[in-house]
């Protein structure tokens, strides 16, 4: 029996730049007095109920330095080199923020994943008023993201303020609660990698459920194949070819 993938559901909350402007309103800046960092993550794994928060108060690193995300940077890659597939909300920022920083700190590129992007997912298939996550928790899950006061949380989060730190990492759970939600949505609906091994034929290549169906075939130019449909995730995939 093989071992189930490891699916892994991220997200990340930075800090934001600090620059020169000349003035208030859409504003070239004239120099980058401080770049962002990563204040804190959430993740859980996809077959495991709890999630679990790293923050920058986590370590002792951050009464001497409040901005040195080394240590948290180092949690999360562990968990990037462990995950066979990677599960955000916009891969392009939150995978490409997490490299921008490890190779900041000289970690070393973790294994490969494949990756499962929601928003991409959103875009792709349907036509949503809105593929923002709030308002895809709001339209298919009846719920939403953690309130919080805008930018005066982050500037108290910058400051040290306990209060907004507890702010800021409920926030950031709870968009793992959505995301998590929501890919459940989605994932039938295609482009999910793979993650069934190939002698699993007739196992669901989306969520590895045996629990799967024939519903008609697919002809090709030299082979026909069997069509299946999961009754747990309810997508569609072709299976073991006809003879």
């Amino acid at each position: 029996m093989s071992a189930e993938p490891k699916v892994l559901f991220i997200d990340l909350e930075t800090a934001p730049n600090l620059g020169y402007v000349w003035g208030m309103y859409e504003q070239n800046v004239i120099d980058l007095k401080q770049g962002w960092y990563i204040l804190c993550f959430t993740y859980r794994w996809l077959h495991e109920q709890k999630k679990h928060s790293v923050s920058l108060p986590d370590f002792k690193r951050y009464k001497k330095d409040p901005e040195d995300d080394s240590e948290v940077c180092k949690s999360l890659w562990k968990l990037f080199d462990e995950a066979n597939v990677i599960v955000a909300h916009n891969i392009r920022f939150d995978v490409k923020k997490a490299h921008a920083r490890f190779i900041k700190h000289g970690l070393p590129p973790p294994s490969p994943s494949q990756y499962y992007c929601t928003l991409a997912a959103a875009r792709k298939h349907f036509a949503f008023s809105s593929n923002r996550l709030n308002d895809l928790a709001r339209y298919l899950l009846g719920t939403r993201k953690h309130p919080h006061s805008g930018w005066d949380t982050w500037r108290r989060v910058l400051a040290g303020c306990k209060i907004a730190w507890k702010t800021i990492i409920r926030y950031n759970a709870k968009d793992v609660d959505l995301l998590y939600q929501l890919y459940l949505k989605l994932r039938g609906w295609g482009a999910h990698p793979r993650l069934t091994l190939p002698h699993q034929e007739t196992c669901c290549p989306t969520c590895t459920s045996d629990r799967t169906v024939k519903r008609g075939v697919k002809h090709f130019r030299k082979h026909t194949k069997q069509q299946r449909k999961c009754l747990n995730c309810e997508s569609w995939f072709l299976a073991e070819p006809i003879k």
